[in-house]
């Protein structure tokens, strides 16, 4: 018996394990350890058959079935073009892919290469007959396989959800999810009984929604699979009664009165604009009565002459109006010698009241025949006066401003809102909040079209950057005299679907505009000293810079960050390891965040500087944004210390074939050198070396945990 084994041709066997996620694998015995027994099982029981198990461990552990591009299946794939092997061994087909069209690439490399595969649960092994046409068989009904448990998916769901039970996805409007049921929320029960009852009433889903809308319902709020908050609409709008067939835009609240800019030809001697044919720009008025209805305007013929007017807005006294008008009016303009044809600037003007009338006008110290000034608004307090110009020295088209309002009425120094704000097109139309919000329209922030309405929040004297308001208020067309008070306020548009070239639209506060103030100190980790001009940078998710500040005297510094946003914050400073932090904000203030920057000598550690891994995406060698992030730490200590020489020697784990792997190190040695050697540090002080599979930190040679395949693939940095 025992010569008739001997005279058995070998078979060389090997064991492929994979497990779809890493979840389980820091166990002693874990899933593929499992998998791995049970087949060691099987070929020990073929022994009689000349099976032998060859020593290379093929084990993906955290790797879809979904596709081929796993390192050790690729390793697998390797061998048997070189011919190491005669058959692989799985715990159950699925480990091989879960994929229909891999699969037949799969027997079509086995075939070529003549090496069968044995499934130990499915009990079939593709070396005999028997083998072969269960292969065929599992091939033909694989699909139709995939096509039953479809069908049975949905049954299930289908069952459940008439038994009450909840299965998943986004929960309706009226209900709340716990425990696999929905239950009733009250709250949103009325707003679907009023949906229902109106579309019964109206059988339009249109007139429904809009019905919706002007009583300020918005959708639910919901938690998509990655975690991101969706919430509904920050505002409702509706189209204005009083608007007309030209255009209408520009509203201003004072006490129980609506003045709007129009081109409505209202007037007995009216007369057209000759640019676009359309009567002059005048200032309108209308009453909104205690139910809310805004009564048919009138013209408010003491602010309007002959030339355009603007914006209008008051004092909180209402005894001072400051409007736009054209230079006209006080025969101020340029003149094009060619043609003879007259330029105007927009000028800012002051109305002052005397008992019930407007008395006395006046053009402001700040006009200039050379630029225009246009958009006045008071701030809530009356202290300051904000505006749009194109005045020499701004940052684009035309920026915004503000000067104080004296005592005497008279205006102080004017000042540039600065780049938080202005850009390099056009903003206009600002509008102040008693909670030191500015809104304000530009066509140079991303916006979705046009001209949009943006915001900023001032704290401490400095602006936030700006945000835009989004979706209803703002549209592909131009959105701006924005302008808001409690929960209601008005915005101005072109977009399709008004009454005339710009309409006014009423707007409702449904949702607060959330930010959240983030303080910061940083601080030195051995001192506890604080660390002044550090530099810090706020990104999204997508790794997008949106701000970055340096810390003051006492290491603090402050970002605005909207509400529930995921955030990366990056300090660093010359002489100090540099930090990345993952914040997640709510929709209330944090606490004083602390960062502790650790000194770069702490990197230097028995002739090494110690980095954090330096990580590469599969099977390539360019340098990742967060590897670029550890070298610079490097590059940091070089440049303190103008002597040091580095040796770096990228080392990679034994999957796959060792040749492979020390070209791969090599590449990535040279590829880390190459960056440190772009950021100023001289080529004759750093190296790189690759040392493949050849040097491993933790000997385990074919039985190497995932935790050892991660020791095993690193970076290390010699100082020589």
């Amino acid at each position: 018996m025992i010569d008739n084994i001997r005279n058995k041709q070998k078979i060389r066997c090997a064991i492929y394990t994979r497990k779809s996620c890493e979840e389980g694998l820091e166990q002693e015995f874990n899933s593929l350890d499992a998998q791995r027994a049970s087949a060691e099982n099987y070929i020990s029981s073929q022994a009689h058959e000349g099976w032998v198990l060859i020593n290379d461990h093929y084990d993906d552990g955290g790797f879809s079935g979904g596709n081929l591009e796993r390192p050790a299946l690729q390793r697998l794939f390797q061998d048997i073009r070189e011919d190491k092997i005669d058959c692989i061994i799985v715990y159950k087909i699925d480990r091989l892919t879960r994929s229909l069209l891999d699969f037949s690439k799969i027997i079509q490399l086995l075939d070529e290469h003549n090496v069968s595969f044995v499934s130990v649960t499915q009990s079939f092994n593709t070396a005999n007959s028997m083998g072969r046409l269960m292969l065929n068989v599992l091939l033909s009904f694989a699909q139709y396989e995939r096509e039953l448990t479809s069908e049975r998916i949905k049954d299930k769901l289908e069952a459940s959800c008439k038994r009450g039970m909840w299965m998943g996805g986004n929960i309706p409007l009226g209900y709340d999810a716990k425990d696999r049921k929905l239950l009733i929320n009250e709250k949103e029960a009325k707003i679907v009984r009023i949906l229902f009852q109106n579309f019964a009433e109206t059988a339009s889903i249109t007139e429904t929604a809009r019905e919706l809308n002007n009583l300020g319902f918005t959708t639910k709020t919901w938690i998509s699979n990655n975690g991101k908050l969706h919430k509904g609409k920050r505002f409702n709008i509706q189209n204005l009664k009083i608007n007309s067939e030209f255009s209408d835009f520009g509203a201003t609240i004072y006490k129980n009165k609506l003045y709007f800019v129009s081109s409505r030809n209202e007037k007995a001697t009216s007369r057209n604009y000759g640019w676009n044919d359309e009567p002059f720009l005048d200032i309108f008025s209308s009453t909104i009565n205690d139910k809310g209805s805004h009564l048919p305007a009138n013209l408010f013929d003491e602010l309007n002459s002959k030339f355009h007017e603007g914006v209008v807005s008051f004092t909180p006294d209402g005894n001072t109006a400051y409007f736009t008008r054209e230079s006209y009016y006080e025969d101020e303009y340029q003149k094009d010698s060619l043609n003879n044809t007259k330029y105007s600037q927009l000028y800012i003007y002051k109305a002052t009241k005397l008992k019930d009338s407007w008395d006395t006008f006046e053009s402001l110290e700040i006009n200039d025949v050379n630029f225009s000034n246009k958009n006045p608004m008071v701030s809530p307090d009356g202290k300051h006066l904000y505006f749009s110009s194109n005045m020499p020295g701004g940052f684009g088209l035309y920026d915004l401003y503000k000067a104080e309002i004296k005592d005497d009425g008279s205006l102080g120094k004017v000042e540039n809102l600065g780049q938080k704000i202005n850009t390099e097109g056009q903003e206009a139309f600002p509008f102040a909040t008693s909670e030191n919000m500015l809104y304000f329209s530009s066509d140079g922030h991303l916006g979705l079209g046009g001209l949009d309405v943006f915001y900023s929040k001032n704290v401490d004297d400095k602006w936030s950057n700006s945000k835009n308001v989004g979706i209803p208020v703002n549209s592909g067309a131009d959105d701006f005299a924005f302008m808001i008070k409690d929960e209601n306020g008005y915005v101005s548009s072109n977009r399709t679907g008004g009454v005339g070239k710009d309409d006014i639209y009423a707007l409702k506060k449904i949702r607060p505009l959330c930010d959240l103030l983030l303080e910061t100190v940083v601080l030195d980790s051995k001192t506890n000293s604080p660390i002044d001009t550090a530099l810090t940078s706020v990104s999204d998710g997508e790794g997008t810079i949106n701000n970055s500040k340096t810390t003051n005297e006492k290491g603090l510094v402050e970002f605005m960050i909207e509400c529930e946003n995921e955030i990366k914050f990056v300090v660093s400073k010359e002489g100090y390891e540099s930090k990345i932090l993952d914040i997640k904000l709510l929709d209330i203030d944090p606490p004083l965040l602390e960062v502790m920057l650790d000194p770069i000598e702490e990197l230097i550690v028995e002739e090494k500087v110690e980095l954090s891994p330096i990580y590469f995406e599969f099977d390539k060698f360019n340098i990742t944004n967060e590897g670029a992030f550890e070298l610079d730490k490097l590059v940091a200590i070089m440049l303190k210390y103008p002597e040091m020489k580095i040796r770096v020697e990228a080392h990679t784990d034994n999957r796959g074939p060792s040749s492979y792997n020390l070209k791969l190190s090599e590449n990535r040695a040279k590829s880390t050198a190459q960056y440190v050697i772009s950021k100023g540090i001289d080529e004759n002080r750093i190296t790189g070396v690759g040392k493949g599979e050849n040097e491993p930190a933790v000997e385990c040679s074919g039985n190497c945990s995932n935790e050892e395949h991660r020791t095993n693939r690193r970076s290390e940095f010699i100082i020589l």
